[in-house]
């Protein structure tokens, strides 16, 4: 379905965002879009989804579990990538209580000034463990989007 933030635009200025992934990304959403640019944005990051999701297997989330630091291979590389390119507002940090003790997961408000919340009781002993339920939980909140 093209889509044109303006109706006196000539019709060979409107682009179908449809052709970049068809089925993906539902027409009203794009038909609601701002301008073409946010439409191509939501369309782009809807096939990143798809594309990561695709990646996303028991697999690739036990090479992470053995190696949450690294080294990765490339398909675990790229699902890291897709998470590290989300904003900052509500994304998943280790803190730590006592130093090489005692982390807890928190998310960061994206507000200068404004303290990290805790979002669960569960304490770990070491960042490795940390570090893999942030990928766990991210991983569960891209299959409850997808």
């Amino acid at each position: 379905m093209p889509v044109s933030d303006r109706a006196d635009r000539p019709a060979s200025d409107v682009v179908d965002l449809s052709v970049i992934n068809p089925g993906v990304v539902d027409p009203g959403v794009l038909a609601r879009a701002a301008d073409r640019q946010e439409g191509a944005i939501v369309a782009f990051n809807a096939a990143m989804r798809g594309h990561v999701l695709a990646l996303i297997d028991d697999r690739l989330i036990a090479e992470h579990r053995d190696h949450p630091f690294g080294p990765h291979g490339a398909a675990l590389q790229s699902v890291l990538n897709h998470f590290r390119s989300a904003g900052i507002e509500k994304k998943l940090a280790i803190l730590a209580l006592t130093p090489f003790q005692a982390y807890i997961l928190v998310a960061l408000s994206g507000v200068r000034g404004v303290l990290p919340t805790r979002v669960t009781e569960e304490v770990f002993a070491t960042t490795q463990d940390a570090e893999h339920a942030i990928f766990l939980r991210r991983v569960a909140a891209l299959r409850q989007a997808g």
